[in-house]
């Protein structure tokens, strides 16, 4: 809820017909429908009534009285305000420039440079929250939990700026309210229709077209609907006529990304409320190869789509003053269809160092011409998942005397994921017991019905004090419990209930001195647990018991601070512990290709600390924006000892030593500035200073040899790999930048923006390096390394132009 910003007395009140301004007002208002807030004035040097009615049109406040001839409404939300301990919140306005800006237009852009999000990378949107796995944090749109909220292999994520209303992180000790999410919850609201207007917003950007609207029906419903539609064909064309690189010569078909979403609400009373909300999505891309190098033919296909979707559908119930009621019912599903093929063939040489070391097993004819003629071989694979998600949610808010609230409810999760894999290839194998591995064809199939997950959750809590209190905060707790099981394999888990306790309180001693608005200490601690994809892996020839697997659950604390000065000024400055309480890791025995083998345990070990530091001005005046940083330690362990060398996890994560995760970085600076020269003009600035993240202690490159069923040698290299505590990768700086203008359509109401941007500005002077590749056949090192993040060897520039009316 906004603040009215301090401009006391400029409240509209409706007294039947007629519409006053009032200089002077104070109230103070509590209950579901309206936020406890006190309002005065501070503006009584307003030259006339009418300059102070043209102002106050010009404002967006979320308060307005409504009443027996004076009716008091309110449009804040509680999800839109930022608590200290708990939250960080992005409303549409201040993701604007930030969000807008690139090949795709994602409120992730945004949210990256958000305190306690560690840099992702190019071309990666899911984040790692303080230090945990990006997979532990859970996201929920307008309250439904997300399968998986992406395009393009996390390179982006659903959530079109155009549409959402507000992001808030939930970094901190959240409420009990919600479970599911060990690392972070991200809470995004989409936008809520005005009653009685009709809005329309145009976007045309470099490859995507978007477009929303905004419809009422009638006095008491409404139906926000629209989407995205991508079309990069004329992006690449651009990129190939003003560059000499190939990288896009093998794009078969062009990646894509089609989005709709539709919400329609409808208020039969002023207490009752129901929301109908539905999202399909879909993207993917098709690659296609064909190379010959001295008479050696390489070629590849490749095809990817993923389809997702979800429906939900919300009830909000006004019982009596003091008792509100909220059921929500929802479904999610996800299509994933992959196809790969591949082939090789034609004359491949033996270097010298393969000769002087293998050339015994060699025929004499190969030996004396040093090379040998390849068959073709095609590996080919498919891969099929289809994934399912039902949610039912109840809960009920009582208001008791003095402000204060108890909440609790009920909620059910059931997911299920369906696998059909088929596998046609030539791999190695150490079955023939000769030293060196044979080099076979081998067909697999695999069609799995998937393990079920129901995931039963309560809650309870007291949520005490108001944005104006001394001392607020929430006391709660929550237990979860997951069944397993899977009828055609005859298995099932039943775990044990766990309970989650959380407490979180604001100490406000200061408010309105001088130039201080308001400082807050704030503490908290709770323990959390969620539902690890890994389990949806588990089966009965796993050879599991309940002791085997549970919940990830893991204990965090914070401490903090913030402050608040005139003129949008806000420093914050918050400190952490998180300890793993169980953490279930997948080991994978796959010394016989044919036959992989996993094991499922839940004694993994983990620790984070760190702090996170925010600086902001907020929008006004010729300049606004905010600096961020934060700082990580993450550790990790999986105490599983390793059957043979170079045995991981399922995430290719060590075993039995304490190591750093790939995604980790110790530092993580943002800086964002929006300046505006003029009314109409913004000029933005993002940049990013990130370490780099853990990278592996690479061995020399080996050649050996291996043999096909007709006795025909094949030279093949490899490099061993091991992991580093003390290597990493580069430090990563990409900055963006961005140029706006923004003004009125004519006499109307509406507005038109045009703005260029360009990603990632400094890429050819620098690029953060990774490893060197190498050919697996002849063992050549690549000339150049490769980049740590991802790119396209130049930077992205995007332009854009939008109409909102």
């Amino acid at each position: 809820m906004k603040k009215i910003k301090r401009i006391f007395g400029r409240t509209f009140i409706e007294c039947g017909a007629r519409v006053m301004l009032c200089a002077a007002v104070f109230m103070s208002a509590s209950g579901f429908s309206y936020a406890q807030e006190t309002v005065g004035s501070a503006n009584a040097d307003a030259s006339s009534p009418l300059e102070q009615q043209e102002e106050a049109d010009d404002e967006d406040y979320d308060d307005i009285m409504e009443g027996e001839g004076l009716t008091l409404e309110s449009k804040s939300d509680p999800a839109k305000e930022a608590v200290s301990g708990v939250s960080v919140v992005m409303t549409k306005e201040e993701m604007q420039t930030t969000s807008q800006i690139g090949l795709v237009e994602d409120v992730m852009s945004s949210v990256s440079t958000m305190p306690g999000v560690s840099y992702s990378g190019g071309w990666e949107s899911e984040p790692s929250i303080r230090g945990g796995y990006p997979r532990e944090m859970t996201t929920v749109l307008d309250g439904v939990y997300l399968l998986f909220p992406w395009h393009w292999g996390c390179a982006y994520s659903i959530f079109n700026p155009h549409m959402v209303d507000t992001v808030k992180m939930s970094n901190g000790v959240f409420s009990s309210r919600y479970g599911r999410a060990l690392s972070g919850l991200m809470e995004v609201t989409t936008v809520q229709p005005e009653p009685g207007e009709f809005h329309i917003d145009l976007n045309i950007t470099t490859i995507a077209t978007d477009m929303f609207a905004q419809i009422p029906l009638g006095k008491k419903a409404g139906l926000f609907v629209g989407g995205k539609c991508t079309y990069m064909e004329g992006y690449i064309g651009a990129f190939r006529a003003l560059t000499t690189s190939d990288a896009t010569d093998m794009i078969k078909k062009v990646p894509y990304i089609r989005d709709f979403f539709a919400k329609a609400y409808f208020n039969p009373t002023d207490e009752l409320s129901f929301t109908l909300s539905g999202f399909f999505g879909s993207d993917g891309i098709s690659l296609s190869t064909d190379e010959t190098d001295d008479g050696f033919r390489e070629t590849s296909d490749f095809d990817y789509d993923i389809y997702q979707g979800f429906t939900s559908l919300n009830m909000k119930w006004l019982v009596t003053d003091d008792v509100q009621i909220h059921a929500l019912a929802s479904y999610n599903f996800l299509v994933e269809d992959l196809k790969m093929e591949t082939s090789a063939e034609g004359e491949q040489k033996y270097n010298d160092d393969f000769i002087a070391q293998y050339g015994h097993l060699l025929d004499e004819n190969s030996r004396a011409a040093k090379k040998y003629y390849l068959q073709k071989q095609t590996d080919y694979m498919s891969e099929k998942i289809t994934d399912h998600m039902f949610q039912g949610k109840l809960e009920s808010d009582i208001q008791i005397p003095g402000g204060s609230t108890i909440a609790f409810g009920a909620e059910e999760v059931m997911s299920r994921s369906d696998a059909d894999d088929k596998m046609d290839m030539w791999i190695e194998q150490n079955i023939s017991g000769n030293p060196y591995p044979d080099f076979r064809r081998t067909e697999a199939g695999i069609s799995s019905r998937g393990t079920n997950c129901l995931n039963s959750a309560g809650f309870l809590l007291w949520n005490f004090g108001g944005s104006t209190s001394v001392l607020s905060g929430e006391i709660g707790a929550r237990v979860d419990h997951l069944y397993i099981w899977n009828s055609d394999d005859w298995f099932d888990l039943n775990t044990k209930p766990v309970f989650n306790p959380r407490a979180s309180v604001q100490f406000t001693p200061w408010r309105n001195k001088g130039i201080l608005e308001k400082a807050t200490f704030s503490a908290g601690s709770g323990i959390f647990s969620s539902v690890p994809l890994e389990m949806m892996m588990v089966e009965k020839k796993m050879n599991v018991d309940e002791d085997d697997v549970a919940p990830n659950r893991a204990v965090f604390a914070v401490l903090g601070t913030e402050v608040q000065l005139d003129g949008g000024w806000n420093c914050k400055l918050e400190g952490y512990y998180k300890h793993y309480l169980t953490r279930l890791y997948i080991v994978t025995d796959d010394r016989n290709p044919v036959d992989v083998k996993y094991i499922a345990k839940s004694d993994g070990e983990g620790y984070a600390y760190g702090f996170d530091l925010m600086l902001e001005k907020k929008a006004g005046g010729f300049a606004d924006g905010y600096i961020s940083y934060s700082f990580v330690n993450a550790r990790y362990k999986n105490p599983f000892a390793p059957l043979y060398d170079g045995q991981t996890s399922t995430y290719d994560d060590p075993l039995d030593e304490w190591y750093y995760p790939s995604f980790h970085r110790f530092n993580t600076l943002n800086i964002v500035a929006n300046l505006h020269p003029t009314s109409h003009w913004t000029f933005t600035i993002k940049g990013t200073l990130a370490t780099g993240t853990p990278k592996k202690d690479e061995g020399d490159i080996y050649c050996y040899p291996v043999k096909l069923d007709d006795g025909t040698v094949i030279q093949r290299y490899t490099r061993s790999s091991f992991y580093s505590d003390t290597l990493r990768t580069q430090i990563s700086c990409p900055v963006d930048i961005r140029i706006g203008y923004k003004n009125k359509l004519g006499k109307t109401r509406g507005t038109w923006e045009w703005y260029v941007g360009a990603e990632d500005i400094f890429l050819n002077l620098y690029t953060p390096e990774g490893s060197r590749q190498f050919d697996r056949r002849t063992g050549e090192m690549s000339d150049q390394k490769t980049s740590a993040d991802f790119n396209i060897g130049i930077p992205m520039i995007s332009t854009g132009c939008k109409f909102s009316f």
